[in-house]
C-alpha cells in the first residue's frame, strides 16, 4: 500500500484575495476558495461590527473564521502571526480603507500604496507557506499524487 502525503489546496492569490475582501464577490479566477470564502465573511464581520454593539458575538465570530482558516493552512509565520490572523487584518484594514475613502476620496494614492503594501506582504506570505509544505493548485490534483497513484 502505497501512502500518499497530504496535499492542500494552495493559497489564493491576492487578486482573489483582494476581490473578495474589497467586493464581497467571487474569486475573479472563477475558484471559490475556502480561505477566500472565510475571508469574504471575515471582511463582511467587520463591515457588521460597525453597526452592531455586541462584542462578545463578534470577538466569537471572529475566532471560528481565523481558526478556520488555520486549519487549513497549519503554518505560523512572521512572528506566531497565522495565516487566519494575517487575512483578518487584512479584511479589518480593507474595511477601513473602503470607510476612509468614502469620507475622503483624496486619500486614493495612500489607499493605493497600502493595498500594495498588503499585496507584498500576502504575496510573501504565500511564497513562505508554499515552500512549508506540499501544495497543489486549488481544485486540481497535483502531478505527485498521480506518480504516486501510478506507482501503486
Amino acid at each position: 500500500m502505497t501512502i500518499v502525503p497530504e496535499l492542500r489546496p494552495a493559497l489564493p492569490d491576492w487578486t482573489d484575495l483582494l476581490s473578495a475582501l474589497w467586493e464581497n464577490t467571487t474569486a475573479p479566477s472563477g475558484h471559490d476558495h475556502p480561505i477566500v470564502r472565510a475571508g469574504r465573511r471575515l471582511a463582511q464581520l467587520h463591515r457588521d461590527r460597525e453597526t452592531s454593539c455586541d462584542t462578545v458575538q463578534f470577538n466569537s465570530r471572529r475566532a471560528e473564521l481565523v481558526s478556520d482558516i488555520n486549519g487549513r493552512v497549519p503554518v505560523e509565520v512572521h512572528s506566531a502571526r497565522t495565516v487566519g490572523a494575517t487575512i483578518d487584518k487584512i479584511a479589518e484594514t480593507v474595511v477601513f480603507v473602503q470607510n476612509r475613502l468614502r469620507i475622503e476620496p483624496e486619500a486614493a494614492p495612500t489607499v493605493q500604496q497600502w493595498l500594495a503594501q498588503m499585496s507584498d506582504a500576502w504575496t510573501e506570505l504565500v511564497s513562505v507557506v508554499e515552500n512549508s509544505y506540499p501544495v497543489r493548485a486549488a481544485y486540481t490534483i497535483a502531478p505527485l499524487a498521480l506518480a504516486y497513484a501510478a506507482a501503486s
